[in-house]
């Protein structure tokens, strides 16, 4: 009976998703692009607000990252995702594709910016749908 009622909360929960970019309109075109989706999307400026949603109460499903935001270490960030959202996936979203200067461990896809969104969406509703379909299978 417990189980039942927990599959049905994880089912009705909004799905969040922390969004990076160093460019202003940028973020707000992925925040209004992943919300259209039924995403829940919160946006980052830079190092330290990102820092601040990884240490808040908010459960976050998924990180789009921008390399280049200001105000960041990637070994701090690394530490607070390790020590505070082990399990939290990360699609780094850049501009041309060298995985070698990224040290993050939650990484799961890098993709390269381009005007065109879908593939974004795409790759972040796949990562999606298997972080739930785990959540449901323990």
């Amino acid at each position: 009976m417990y189980k039942e009622k927990k599959k049905i909360c994880i089912m009705e929960q909004k799905i969040r998703i922390v969004i990076t970019d160093k460019n202003r309109n940028v973020r707000t075109l992925l925040q209004r692009e992943f919300m259209s989706e039924g995403y829940e999307a919160y946006i980052a400026e830079n190092g330290i607000e990102l820092c601040g949603y990884i240490l808040s109460n908010i459960n976050i499903d998924l990180m789009i990252l921008d390399p280049e935001i200001p105000y960041i270490n990637y070994i701090l960030l690394n530490n607070y995702i390790q020590r505070h959202r082990p399990d939290l996936p990360i699609i780094m979203h850049v501009f041309g594709i060298d995985e070698s200067i990224y040290s993050i461990n939650n990484i799961v896809a890098v993709i390269e910016k381009k005007p065109d969104l879908n593939l974004l969406k795409q790759k972040a509703a796949q990562i999606l749908s298997n972080n739930i379909i785990n959540l449901k299978l323990r």
